[in-house]
């Protein structure tokens, strides 16, 4: 699924505010977020982008080379878990600022608990609010010293039974 063009301005918003150089994406598509993440990463930033699907990839291995980004984004052809796993194991834990999924849903858990060992904690997470949050996720947030992991649900996601994006609230201690 593609995300949005406020979406994908959020992403790079979020990329800028953290200050990232590195970043993961699990789930390219078309290469619409992994393009955002990538124009707004520095010169020296590095973007390892993971999909299962060739074709997709090729879509977006060609939107990388017409924005001039390629040299920023390390494609990663295969299963997303896989992939994760092998780069925790070439000892990459805790060397990432940042972090995107959008793929297989069902995934979702294996995948944020794989990031979790290769994103570096970040207390910069405790000063934003990004979105009206209730009083107890943001009580949690600023009150757990785990890493935390906020993101934002597209349509029916976890817990979530409208048609908006609903916030999602992800703790690993």
């Amino acid at each position: 699924m593609q995300v949005s063009p406020d979406q994908g301005q959020l992403l790079a918003m979020l990329v800028q505010i953290l200050g990232a150089q590195r970043c993961i994406e699990v789930g390219v598509f078309t290469g619409y977020s992994s393009l955002a993440v990538a124009l707004a990463l520095p010169a020296s930033g590095y973007l390892v982008a993971c999909e299962r699907d060739a074709q997709s990839l090729q879509v977006a291995r060609s939107f990388y080379e017409r924005a001039s980004v390629s040299h920023k984004v390390d494609v990663k052809h295969g299963m997303a878990a896989v992939i994760l796993e092998s780069m925790i194991s070439n000892g990459e834990a805790c060397s990432y600022d940042f972090a995107f999924v959008d793929a297989e849903k069902r995934m979702n858990q294996d995948y944020f608990e794989l990031l979790l060992q290769l994103v570096r904690s970040s207390q910069q997470w405790e000063q934003i609010l990004l979105w009206p949050l209730s009083r107890m996720v943001t009580l949690f947030v600023r009150n757990n010293e785990c890493k935390i992991i906020i993101g934002l649900l597209a349509g029916e996601g976890w817990g979530c039974h409208c048609n908006r994006q609903c916030p999602l609230a992800w703790k690993s201690c």
